[in-house]
């Protein structure tokens, strides 16, 4: 029934203002104004008129309220489509924490694998340390140089075959830059 009054004023009010002239006035006047033309309107509607009119209200409603349930629909899957959205992140972190902690092992048990070279060369003379560095990947046999005493490390590029003894000096300078 609100419907019907709201459209009514506005139909009302449309009709009221819709003139091209301009009308200055004060609120009580534009309410008296509003009032009378309400008044009029209604003296002029027949009853068909209203039958017509009350059925195209209703028609609205009906789309107002399959608009409603199409809104409510779209809102739900749009829940639906955040909460499957907040899963698959925490799955991926989930994986991601994973993945990280394998790495992490990896650089652990690596790093204790060189500890342990670095350990073993550090034993040795430095002739054979010279010898088997030399075989020895470049950036491997960097890093356990790097981890070893700077006299030991001296000694053993002394030994070194000489191209071999000048490559890995230099890795190593641009190492400790």
């Amino acid at each position: 029934m609100q419907i019907i009054i709201t459209l009514f004023l506005m139909l009302c009010s449309y009709q009221l203002f819709g003139q091209d002239k301009k009308i200055s006035c004060t609120k009580a006047e534009l309410d008296k104004q509003v009032s009378q033309q309400v008044k009029h309107s209604l003296d002029k509607l027949s009853a068909r008129n209203i039958v017509s009119f009350s059925r195209e209200l209703l028609d609205k409603e009906k789309e107002i309220k399959l608009s409603e349930l199409e809104i409510e629909k779209q809102r739900q899957l749009l829940d639906l489509s955040i909460k499957d959205f907040n899963k698959r992140v925490k799955d991926f972190q989930i994986k991601q924490n994973s993945l990280l902690g394998c790495i992490e092992k990896q650089d652990k048990d690596r790093d204790s694998r060189v500890k342990h070279l670095v350990d073993t060369i550090g034993a040795m003379k430095a002739e054979r340390a010279a010898q088997l560095l030399s075989v020895q990947d470049e950036t491997v046999a960097i890093e356990m140089l790097s981890r070893l005493e700077a006299t030991k490390i001296s000694k053993i590029f002394n030994l070194m075959d000489k191209e071999v003894s000048a490559r890995l000096q230099k890795q190593y300078l641009n190492m400790t830059k």
